[in-house]
Order: structure tokens, then sequence, then C-alpha cells
């Protein structure tokens, strides 16, 4: 799994519920990373801050799902936003988010969404 995100203390938060539900993740700081990091190997799900440096989460999506029309595939990419606004949840929906956690990330929300996203990562 890959975590897109900026903050190192949700960048702590995030990891450390991954590592209880047992799901092996790569940490990147920006939408830019995220992108090579996904030119670099295949991932079951991204966890996208929306609001980053260097290049944020919509942008970044954007640009993952143009790439991903050239090769024919699709990852899931949930939004992970402060923002639950429905305003909010339609911009992220039109950038090509599969869905979105609100933060902060809660265990049993990320759990949920793992099983419905990533079933064969939430099984482990």
């Amino acid at each position: 799994m890959l975590v897109a995100e900026d903050h190192p203390v949700n960048q702590r938060i995030t990891t450390r519920f991954l590592e209880k539900l047992g799901v092996a993740w790569e940490v990147v700081a920006n939408g830019e990373e995220a992108i090579e990091a996904l030119k670099r190997r295949d991932f079951d799900l991204v966890l996208m801050d929306v609001q980053m440096p260097v290049m944020d989460g919509l942008e970044a999506t954007l640009t993952i799902r143009k790439l991903e029309g050239l090769r024919g595939t699709h990852v899931p990419i949930l939004a992970l936003t402060a923002n639950v606004l429905e305003e909010h949840r339609k911009e992220a929906q039109q950038a090509g988010f599969d869905d979105y956690i609100a933060k902060p990330v809660n265990l049993e929300e990320l759990r949920v969404k793992l099983v419905k996203w990533a079933p064969k990562v939430a099984a482990v």
C-alpha cells in the first residue's frame, strides 16, 4: 500500500494503523513522489492526502488516472482529507479518487475501506 502524506504525525498514525492491520506500506511525502512510486511498482491501494506541497493529491490523482488510461490499469486511490463537505467530495471524485477517509484517520474506518477496496490485502 502506498501512503502519500506530507505531515509526519499523520504518516505515523496511518502507518501504525496499517501495521495493526497487517498491511505492508511505503510512505511518500507529496503527489510527485506518489507518481514516481507508482511508476516503479504496483500497489494494491493508495491513500492520498489531498493537500500536500510540491504536488497536491488532486493533481497527482489526475496524473495517475491519465497514466492508467494509457496502460489500461486502475489502482484504487482513497483521499485522506479533513475536508468532508459535499463539495470537497465531488472535487475529489472528479479528480479520480475512488473514495475518501476523513482525517484524523480512524482504525475501524480504515479497516472497512481496506476490505472494500483492497480485499486481498485486508484478508492478510
